[in-house]
């Protein structure tokens, strides 16, 4: 299942980012020899993921996302009560050190602007790093809320070693084990990047 936002200029941005632009700058129908476009982005646009150096300016850049973190096992929640969520709601999990979750909203996508409300509260960021998985992903624009508290949440995971990918769109993919494959572009020194991601939910003889 492709759980990757489309990239272009619909897509719904953070408050305050520039418009994501798709432009043919030669064009067959025009009579140019070939078709070829630009695309100008925030590298936090749609569904992308967030490097250390979004809140560290001395942290570690999207390039250096190492590969066992992008591709394995993951577990999808469907995340019923409604955000900010405490600590609680991840008590009976069982989530230890390397996991990667994968938190699907009631909405399961981002076509609606961010929400006022965000989805970790700052209390269950901390239980996720003191767990130290390795990654956590989100149908959100955002895993925190805006302001303060979102920029600490951000803070907390990262500073974990924790990486976070943001604007997925997990509509329709079912709770439990799967299988995630997260390709960032690799920008080297970049904050961010967007990526392309895959899930293949496990039946119960594979989880």
């Amino acid at each position: 299942m492709d759980v990757t936002q489309p990239l272009g200029p619909e897509t719904v941005v953070w408050p305050g980012d520039p418009p994501v632009v798709l432009e043919r700058f030669s064009d067959q129908l025009r009579g140019e020899v070939w078709t070829a476009s630009r695309l100008a982005t925030s590298v936090h646009a749609g569904t992308h993921v967030d490097a250390p150096r979004h809140y560290f300016a001395s942290g570690a850049g999207v390039e250096t996302m190492p590969p066992w973190v992008c591709v394995g096992r993951a577990r999808v929640l469907h995340m019923i009560a409604p955000p900010p969520w405490p600590a609680a709601v991840f008590l009976a999990q069982r989530i230890g050190r390397g996991q990667r979750l994968l938190l699907r909203t009631r909405s399961g996508g981002t076509a609606s602007p961010p929400p006022s409300v965000g989805a970790l509260s700052l209390e269950a960021a901390r239980f996720l790093a003191a767990r130290r998985i390795a990654l956590v992903g989100i149908d959100a624009p955002s895993i925190g809320p805006q302001g303060e508290v979102g920029d600490e949440v951000h803070r907390v995971l990262l500073s974990a070693g924790i990486w976070i990918v943001e604007g997925l769109d997990l509509a329709g993919v079912p709770a439990g084990g799967c299988d995630l494959v997260c390709a960032p572009l690799r920008l080297p020194g970049a904050d961010g990047a967007p990526a392309r991601v895959l899930v293949r939910p496990r039946s119960p003889r594979r989880r």
